[in-house]
């Protein structure tokens, strides 16, 4: 037996001894559903006709095979290493097709295939594979679709959470007692306690937050969007107004990004429904190209965030000056 396991059941026992009920669903009970393999060979010719314009060039070449890999599922006897079902997951979540560009171009995914199978790809022993799944479901799936897989979601990851994996944990429906017993330990990371209603965890969040340089606030951004209370909302709002950016520097010429893209795309976290956070937010670091225009063009965008930060937090969202996206710099 082994010692993670008997972590497992070691915390699950202290759990029930103090709070009297089960954390989560057993691990065999989430075992018990369909595996990645057998997922995808459902999925087969879904993942076939959402690749289709790739399948049918014969131009491209690739170390991995999509068409040959997907004949072969019809062979129940066929058991493809982690390495093809890491790369058949990928295809299936981001294809490779004409409409690839508006698939990633939408903040979250919007394929329930997809987040069947990436649910399925956590069971998985491979790093990449259960890495790739837990990424995809953490910052690119949506809390309301997340919430449809809760019961195998906590049953997989158990007691003994990993990684980002207890953030995970975190953004799905969880009881008073199952809340209390993963605060109990000490290896939480501080964004998963404020998520869970920490509000000492929270308020060293939003202080860091507020005090980073560039670096520092694109990355706690997206775990205030993460941890989403009014507090975190409120903080990210009235980082709209900061001055702070990055200079890129490129082959021909260098651009300066300003962190409210990153802000931005960070209350898409909070507000999933909202497409000025969502779908166009995505845009925000093509903003000086054409591609922005089409969404109607930086002005209205900039009318339009600053009439919802009004309507929601009485104040401008913009405040004095110039307001940008992207720029090029000045030694540009």
């Amino acid at each position: 037996m082994s010692a993670k396991y008997c972590m497992k059941v070691w915390i699950f026992c202290v759990g029930l001894a103090i709070y009297g009920v089960p954390a989560f669903t057993s691990k065999a009970e989430a075992e018990s559903g369909p595996s990645l393999i057998e997922l995808t060979r459902k999925h087969r010719q879904h993942i076939a006709s959402i690749n289709a314009e790739w399948l049918g060039n014969t131009n491209i070449h690739s170390s991995f095979d999509l068409k040959a890999f997907l004949r072969n599922l019809d062979n129940e006897a066929f058991n493809p290493p982690p390495k093809d079902l890491y790369s058949a997951l990928r295809y299936l979540v981001v294809p490779d097709n004409k409409e690839r560009d508006a698939r990633i171009s939408r903040r979250f995914i919007e394929d329930p295939k997809a987040i069947e199978v990436l649910v399925a790809a956590l069971k998985e022993e491979s790093g990449d594979l259960n890495q790739f799944a837990l990424d995809k479901l953490l910052w690119e799936t949506r809390r309301k679709d997340l919430e449809q897989y809760a019961p195998v979601i906590k049953a997989v990851i158990g007691l003994d959470p990993k990684g980002d994996e207890d953030l995970l944990l975190a953004l799905l429906p969880l009881t008073q007692d199952e809340q209390n017993i993963l605060l109990s330990q000490s290896r939480l990371s501080f964004v998963t306690r404020a998520r869970l209603g920490d509000k000492e965890a929270e308020r060293k969040l939003i202080k860091q937050f507020e005090d980073g340089d560039y670096d520092e606030k694109k990355n706690l951004a997206r775990f205030l969007g993460c941890v989403g209370t009014p507090q975190c909302a409120r903080a990210l709002v009235d980082a709209l107004q900061s001055p702070l950016f990055n200079r890129f520097y490129g082959e021909n010429e260098n651009h300066d990004y300003s962190i409210r893209i990153d802000v931005l795309t960070a209350l898409g976290n909070i507000y999933q429904d909202e497409l000025l956070f969502t779908r166009e937010a995505v845009l925000l670091p093509y903003s000086e190209d054409d591609c922005f225009n089409r969404v109607g063009g930086k002005a209205n965008y900039l009318k339009a965030v600053d009439v919802w930060v009004q309507e929601r937090f009485g104040h401008s969202a913009w405040g004095e000056g110039e307001v940008w996206f992207v720029r090029r710099s000045p030694d540009g």
